[in-house]
C-alpha cells in the first residue's frame, strides 16, 4: 500500500509540473514574465486575458480554480515561492503586488476595486474606485479571507481565517490580524 501511495504522490507532482509548463508557455506567449518552476493543481480561470501585465516569480504554485481578473492597464506581480491555494481570486483595476514566500489559503478574495456607492444609480452601473494592494514578504493569509483595495500588508504579517482587511487600518510588521474588520491580536515572536 505504501508503494501505491508513493506512486500516486509522484504522479500528482508530475501532473502539476506539466500543467505549470503549459501555463508558462501560454502566459509567455501573451507577453507575461514567468519564472522557473510554476506548478498548477488545476487550470486557472482568466476572466480577462493577460496582455503582458502578469509577472510570476520562480516556484509559484497555483491551486485549483485560481481566478485572475486583471484587465489591460492593471498589473499583477507575484514574487518567488508563492503558494495560492484553491479558489483564490485576484481582481483589480490598478495593481496587486505579492512578495516572496507568501502563502494564501483557499477561498480568499483579493479585490483592488469596488463600484462607487451613490444612492442615485444602481451600484453595478457606477464607475469603480480602485487602489493598489501590496502584500509583503512572508505573509500568511488564512482561508476565506478578503483583502480589499488599498491594503498594504507588511512583511511577516499573518491574517487569520475568515478575516476582512480594509485600508482603514495601518498594518504592522509581524502583526497577527483576525476578525471582521481585522484587528491586531498580537505580534509574532
Amino acid at each position: 500500500m505504501a508503494i501505491v501511495s508513493k506512486i500516486m504522490t509522484y504522479l500528482k507532482a508530475a501532473d502539476m509540473r506539466f500543467r505549470g509548463m503549459c501555463l508558462t508557455l501560454l502566459l509567455r506567449s501573451m507577453g507575461c514574465k514567468v519564472g522557473k518552476g510554476l506548478r498548477a493543481d488545476g487550470w486557472p480561470v482568466f476572466r480577462l486575458y493577460p496582455f503582458g501585465n502578469f509577472t510570476l516569480g520562480h516556484n509559484v504554485t497555483l491551486g485549483k480554480d485560481v481566478t485572475f481578473e486583471i484587465p489591460e492597464g492593471a498589473k499583477l506581480d507575484i514574487g518567488n515561492n508563492v503558494f495560492l491555494s484553491d479558489r483564490v481570486v485576484l481582481a483589480t483595476l490598478t495593481e496587486i503586488a505579492i512578495g516572496d514566500w507568501v502563502s494564501i489559503a483557499e477561498n480568499t478574495g483579493i479585490r483592488g476595486s469596488f463600484h462607487q456607492l451613490s444612492a442615485h444609480e444602481l451600484a453595478v452601473k457606477q464607475p469603480s474606485d480602485s487602489a493598489p494592494i501590496h502584500i509583503g514578504r512572508g505573509v500568511g493569509i488564512g482561508a476565506n479571507s478578503t483583502i480589499l483595495m488599498g491594503v498594504q500588508l507588511p512583511e511577516g504579517a499573518i491574517v487569520g481565517a475568515n478575516s476582512v482587511l480594509s485600508k482603514s487600518v495601518t498594518y504592522e510588521v509581524n502583526g497577527i490580524y483576525a476578525g471582521v474588520p481585522a484587528k491586531l491580536l498580537r505580534y509574532r515572536t
